[in-house]
């Protein structure tokens, strides 16, 4: 399950969201704050629970 951090550029809220994997991502983001869709993906890093330095494998709270 990756996390997204995401940037409103209507009030320059910078956000994270969790999206689970093998879904189709949304055509636009919306902004948790003032619901804008003038929102940008900044980065995508793996959840930590999945990251390497925690032994790797499926999350055990999101399968």
């Amino acid at each position: 399950m990756p996390v997204y951090l995401l940037h409103c550029k209507s009030c320059d809220h910078k956000y994270e969201t969790l999206y689970y994997k093998g879904l189709k991502l949304p055509d636009k983001w919306v902004c948790s704050r003032c619901e804008s869709k003038d929102v940008v993906q900044v980065s995508e890093r793996p959840h930590p629970i999945e990251e390497e330095k925690h032994g790797g494998g499926s999350c055990k709270c999101c399968f």
